[in-house]
């Protein structure tokens, strides 16, 4: 066998992501990143700063008996290096109720600000999937931005158009359309527009 395929076969890689880890990283820094593939992913957590700072849930997790610490780069995050908490997991945690806080990987969360969107202005979240860029970017545009957020498939967009918007801190600010957002149906143009895309779903690989 060639060595993409005993990349895919020693850590259940898919044999196209295997092959082009092989061509781009080389035999052995693939087979490393496999590997690292099967080890469990960390649990990261997105503050939601329509509703509380960062510090006043590190604060509140911690008074819980739960470990957790700063992200290095999302100014947002937190993480639980013990993993998810026993007893329900990160539902159980405090602020979750309250919708203090959503779970959401560091990276997820970057490419939120690296939108650079800013309070009032109007985004577009073009392939806004289960959400989790729509919520973080409306707390960069709150209280008087909007974000309009799609995807093409319309389960998702019932989600999005649910009670979350609610938890969140959100209603008024995110705007779930049936059909994609363009200039004459979001009144005007936006500032910012976030294509997703193509999702792949290898995002989540390292969750399976």
């Amino acid at each position: 066998p060639s060595p993409s395929e005993r990349l895919a076969a020693a850590w259940s890689l898919p044999q196209w992501l295997a092959k082009c880890w092989v061509e781009e990283l080389g035999a052995y820094s693939a087979f490393a990143l496999g590997r690292a593939m099967c080890a469990p992913a960390r649990v990261t957590l997105r503050a939601n700063t329509l509703k509380t700072t960062r510090l006043a849930l590190l604060s509140k997790i911690t008074a819980a008996g739960i470990r957790v610490v700063p992200t290095a780069e999302s100014p947002w995050g937190l993480w639980l290096p013990d993993g998810r908490p026993p007893g329900g997991g990160v539902w159980k945690l405090p602020g979750w109720d309250e919708g203090l806080f959503e779970v959401q990987d560091e990276g997820s969360q970057l490419i939120a600000l690296a939108t650079e969107a800013k309070h009032g202005e109007v985004v577009v979240d073009f392939c806004a999937g289960r959400g989790g860029k729509t919520w973080a970017l409306a707390a960069l545009v709150a209280p008087s931005g909007n974000v309009h957020a799609w995807d093409i498939d319309a389960d998702l967009r019932k989600q999005l158009a649910g009670s979350r918007a609610e938890r969140a801190g959100a209603v008024g600010i995110v705007h779930v359309t049936d059909t994609p957002p363009t200039k004459g149906t979001i009144g005007g143009g936006a500032d910012v527009v976030l294509v997703d895309a193509p999702c792949s779903s290898s995002g989540a690989l390292r969750r399976h």
